[in-house]
C-alpha cells in the first residue's frame, strides 16, 4: 500500500516529490518566476494600499475611539514609497531573480510587522483586532 500520501498528486506530480518538482521548475524557469513575482508583488501593495486608505477613512469616523489614525496615515504614505518604488524598478524592467527574492521577502516583513501591530495597537482588550484578518487575507490572495 506504501505511504499514505503517495495517492495524494498536484499536476500528475506524487505530493511527496512536489517540493523537488517545485524547485525544478523555479530553477528551470527562474526569470519568468521572478518576473511573475515581480508583478504580483505591485498588484499586492497597490491592492493593500486600497485597503490601508479605506480603513484610514473607518479610523477617523467608525473606529475613531481606537486613535489608529495617525498609524494608519504614517503607513499608508510607507507603502505608497514602496509602491511607487516598485513600479519604477519593475514595470516592464529586469531586474535579478536574487534582488526580487530580497525585495519580496523585505516587503512581506514590512507588511506582517504592520499586521502585528496594527492588531495590538489599539491596547483595549474590548477592541477585536478586527485589521488583522482582512489584511492578511488580501495580502495572502
Amino acid at each position: 500500500m506504501g505511504n499514505f500520501f503517495e495517492q495524494f498528486r498536484v499536476d500528475k506530480v506524487p505530493i511527496g516529490n512536489l517540493h523537488k518538482a517545485t524547485q525544478k521548475y523555479i530553477e528551470d524557469n527562474k526569470e519568468y518566476v521572478a518576473l511573475s513575482n515581480r508583478m504580483l508583488l505591485i498588484r499586492v501593495s497597490f491592492i493593500i494600499e486600497c485597503m490601508m486608505a479605506v480603513y484610514y477613512v473607518l479610523s477617523l469616523t467608525v473606529f475613531a475611539t481606537w486613535h489608529v489614525s495617525g498609524f494608519y496615515a504614517a503607513n499608508i504614505i510607507a507603502n505608497g514609497i514602496c509602491l511607487v518604488f516598485f513600479v519604477m524598478r519593475y514595470w516592464k524592467r529586469e531586474a535579478s531573480a536574487k534582488e526580487t527574492i530580497w525585495v519580496c521577502q523585505a516587503y512581506q516583513f514590512y507588511v506582517m510587522m504592520f499586521l502585528a501591530v496594527i492588531s495590538i495597537l489599539p491596547l483595549d482588550m474590548e477592541s477585536p483586532a478586527v485589521y488583522f484578518a482582512p489584511l492578511g487575507i488580501v495580502f495572502a490572495a
